[in-house]
């Protein structure tokens, strides 16, 4: 844990390589998330990010409880992947960036998050693309996509829409991310929606021409 107090300070000297570097190899390590975000690293990094246990999930749908919970449960989940990748750590670290920016509090107890994913998607352009984080151009753009189209994983049922996205070049990525996403608790359900997408690959070797 010394480290990682000394590390909140060494941190703000080092480059966009020098971190990309010494906190990718701590976030991937297993309860990573967990230890960089006590000490205060991801909050240092991405302020976007802090407070996470103040926003609170509608329970139908993560009844893991607080934005913090879900990245916990999420990492763990990651952490379990023996594919996992060091930029998956990355894109599953900013997939929700953009939730504290767009809560809204409802009367019943909990947060609404409306258009989350286009405003993170932005908010990674904009702040993160050439930030304190070293990301290559190819990664970044994998971040950004990955950040827009996570949800519509597990939505989106136009064949069209489905085909862009199984034909991406960052779908292995978003695979990823939608796994950690999902958590246990919804792991039958990402394992439908791979096999829908796979199915439609296997339809439909090469995107289609719709013009």
């Amino acid at each position: 844990m010394k480290i990682l107090n000394r590390l909140l300070v060494d941190i703000q000297t080092y480059s966009p390589k020098q971190v990309r570097k010494i906190i990718g190899d701590f976030l991937v390590q297993k309860e990573g998330f967990q230890y960089l975000y006590e000490e205060g690293i991801i909050q240092y990094l991405i302020p976007e990010l802090s407070d996470l246990n103040k926003y609170l999930h509608r329970e139908e749908y993560h009844p893991e409880g607080s934005l913090y919970e879900h990245y916990s449960l999420a990492f763990d989940t990651y952490y379990n992947n023996e594919n996992k990748t060091e930029l998956g750590a990355w894109a599953l670290l900013f997939h929700d960036v953009a939730k504290p920016l767009t809560a809204e509090w409802k009367p019943e107890g909990y947060h609404s998050f409306i258009r989350h994913e286009s405003e993170g998607g932005k908010l990674f352009r904009e702040h993160y693309r050439e930030g304190s984080i070293y990301f290559t151009p190819d990664e970044a753009d994998g971040i950004e996509w990955v950040i827009k189209q996570h949800n519509n994983f597990c939505r989106v049922a136009r064949q069209k829409k489905s085909l862009v996205i199984v034909h991406h070049p960052h779908y292995e990525l978003l695979c990823e991310v939608a796994r950690a996403d999902a958590m246990d608790i919804n792991h039958s359900f990402y394992q439908e929606r791979v096999e829908y997408f796979t199915d439609l690959r296997k339809q439909f070797p090469e995107m289609p021409d719709y013009s």
